[in-house]
């Protein structure tokens, strides 16, 4: 959006047309002055308003996520870790016809909980936590210390390899390279089962 400058409104104004008509010698000086002190002023209220709309969307997101957190405790690390869940978001909504991912996105980006919550119950009801998940809470997974608690299955390694080849890890590179390196590690210690 193109401001005019307050030179450009000055000049416009038939007041000033005659003040500068009258006064050539002063009114170039004085025009040259107000125009700067606008500019100024438009800088300054306009780096003071992005401010505010910065602090207004880290609220939100403080809200959003205080709120994904109170609904479904260790959501975050059920979207780190587990493998199922960008390939059930890539697939599409039953109504909508957008993918889950889709969905999910305009809810994040509206700070909008209610819809992301009901995904993520969505997703854990339809996929149960994998023994060993670390999100899946107390008394979930495989004890630590039983000779299968390190051990990571050809299923996740599946689903991790099918994630990754559809690009669910775009943006998410050091997660990736995470579980490819806990991949490799399990698979040299003979811990894949």
């Amino acid at each position: 959006m193109n401001t005019p400058s307050m030179r450009d409104v000055l000049l416009s104004d038939e007041r000033i047309k005659d003040f500068q008509e009258n006064f050539p010698d002063i009114a170039e000086g004085v025009i040259a002055a107000v125009d700067q002190v606008a500019s100024t002023i438009r800088t300054e209220t306009e780096g003071k308003m992005k401010s505010i709309e910065q602090q207004v969307a880290e609220n939100a997101k403080t809200k959003f996520n205080e709120a994904l957190d109170k609904a479904v405790p260790g959501w975050k690390e059920l979207c780190r870790t587990d493998p199922r869940w960008p390939v059930w978001l890539s697939e599409k909504h039953v109504y909508s016809g957008e993918t889950r991912l889709d969905l999910a996105r305009k809810a994040a980006a509206n700070f909008d909980p209610g819809p992301f919550i009901k995904m993520l119950r969505d997703f854990i009801q339809a996929n149960p936590p994998q023994p060993g998940s670390p999100w899946s809470g107390p008394g979930g997974g495989i004890p630590p210390g039983s000779p299968r608690a390190n051990t990571i299955s050809r299923k996740f390694i599946t689903d991790f390899y099918t994630a990754k080849a559809k690009g669910y890890y775009k943006g998410r590179e050091a997660e990736m390279n995470d579980i490819e390196g806990k991949i490799n590690r399990a698979l040299l210690e003979g811990r894949i089962v």
